[in-house]
């Protein structure tokens, strides 16, 4: 059930920011910065400094 629910927000949150990089006319630098950043804020939820 966890991945499942992980597959899905991953999804989302790609269509995501395809969404807003179109809108924006983002170049494909600036998507794979925004979504390296995205996962890094994203590994380190639950851990507490």
């Amino acid at each position: 059930m966890k991945l499942r629910l992980f597959f899905w927000k991953t999804v989302r949150a790609a269509k995501m920011v395809t969404n807003v990089a179109l809108k924006q006319n983002w170049s494909n630098r600036v998507q794979i910065k925004i979504i390296r950043l995205a996962r890094t804020i994203w590994s380190g939820e639950g851990t507490s400094t």
